[in-house]
């Protein structure tokens, strides 16, 4: 895949991904991460498959300061 067609790919997952039924939302989800895991708190952790990894190099926060985080 060229390197423009995968980047303009990225910039469009979000509005791919609200457009997807269940089958291809699972699908996305299959290609990006290698395991998905919510926690006993209910922290969802993803492991990102090796190859994608420097695209998650920060971690992307969405609770308060009360430690209820979403890490990628």
């Amino acid at each position: 895949m060229e390197l423009e067609v995968f980047i303009d790919i990225l910039q469009k997952a979000s509005s791919y991904y609200k457009k997807a039924n269940y089958v291809q939302k699972a699908k996305i989800f299959d290609i990006l991460f290698l395991n998905i895991v919510v926690d006993k708190q209910k922290r969802l952790h993803l492991a990102v498959k090796p190859w994608l990894e420097s695209l998650f190099e920060k971690k992307i926060s969405s609770g308060g300061d009360d430690g209820n985080r979403t890490r990628v």
